[in-house]
């Protein structure tokens, strides 16, 4: 294990939960299971019943060795405020959020730390896998396991703003960078990690280690209310607020009336192209219907084969005989 000295930890892992007790504890187990053990997390609880968490804690306060705070909010302020409560609550040069459904590689926090302390850099993502998993009577069932944008090699700024890869659990960065672009933003029900992830992209590279993956994305598809994943169970909200964010960034960006212009034009070709597919939509849904009248037909004319099989075995016992008879009558 990488050991510290009596100072303030080098990272600072935020675990926001709410009503997930079972999930909190794996959680926990998983973070105390580091290699590189010089942090300190902070458990926001999220206007969750108390006596679970402080039952959890207590429990695990040997192995944790003072480096577990719990933080009790009388009232649910949501993910990205209980992000900010957790980093106004601790004090540290790197921070990651560590959610309580999300797990790591031992070996996460000692490759992540070790390759910002080693470049410099502000921030980095590891390779990461999507876990599908289910709650069947108070048990966790893996279901399987998919790799996360498996072709990814970096993170840039315009896959992020496409696609929006990085969930929270895959990325440690620099605390210092909250003073150029700010905390997380409280008005985001969902996307804030997003929201976040851009602005540090608009200021600083964001490094990549490839390679196994060192985090993993629990998704329970069939789980609702709290032991639901927000990006299965709020998916709906998740596109609403998806436009909202890029809405709020094209306002910013047009600084001047004459900027719209290019929006505008932009605008119309994507509608065109919009209109173009679903042209394309509606031509393979005719070809689909005819494709299946036509096999509707052979399945037709095969059955009626079928049918005069019998027919056709009766003309063949038949031909022999009448070969035989022409033969006796020739001369």
């Amino acid at each position: 294990m990488v050991r510290s000295g009596p100072r303030d930890p080098s990272v600072a892992i935020i675990t926001r939960t709410k009503q997930r007790p079972l999930l909190l504890e794996r959680a926990l187990d998983d973070i105390l299971r580091q290699t590189f053990d010089d942090f300190v997390v902070v458990v926001v609880n999220d206007g969750g019943d108390p006596a679970p968490v402080d039952d959890l804690a207590a429990r695990i306060a040997a192995r944790a060795d003072g480096r577990l705070r719990v933080l009790h909010l009388p009232e649910s302020v949501g993910m990205e405020a209980a992000s900010n409560r957790g980093l106004a609550a601790t004090r540290s040069t790197f921070v990651v959020v560590h959610d309580d459904d999300d797990t790591w590689d031992p070996h996460f926090l000692e490759r992540a730390v070790g390759h910002l302390t080693g470049v410099g850099s502000a921030g980095v993502m590891v390779r990461t896998s999507v876990v599908y998993e289910r709650i069947v009577d108070g048990r966790i069932e893996r279901l399987g396991e998919e790799t996360l944008a498996a072709a990814q090699q970096d993170v840039t700024l315009f896959d992020t703003l496409r696609n929006g890869y990085g969930p929270p659990i895959s990325f440690l960065y620099r605390r210092e960078v909250h003073r150029q672009v700010g905390l997380y933003d409280e008005s985001l029900p969902v996307l804030g990690d997003w929201d976040f992830t851009l602005r540090f992209l608009q200021r600083h590279a964001i490094d990549f280690i490839d390679g196994a993956p060192l985090a993993f994305w629990h998704h329970r598809r069939d789980s609702t209310g709290a032991d639901g994943n927000t990006v299965i169970a709020q998916e709906h909200v998740h596109r609403r607020y998806e436009r909202i964010v890029r809405d709020r960034y094209l306002r910013a960006g047009l600084r001047k009336p004459e900027d719209l212009g290019l929006v505008v034009y932009l605008a119309g070709l994507a509608k065109q192209q919009d209109q173009r597919i679903e042209a394309l939509g509606d031509q393979v849904a005719l070809l689909a219907a005819h494709l299946t009248h036509l096999t509707d037909l052979v399945r037709g004319d095969i059955a009626a084969l079928h049918g005069r099989a019998p027919d056709v075995a009766e003309q063949e016992d038949d031909a022999p005989t009448a070969s035989r008879d022409v033969g006796t009558a020739r001369p």
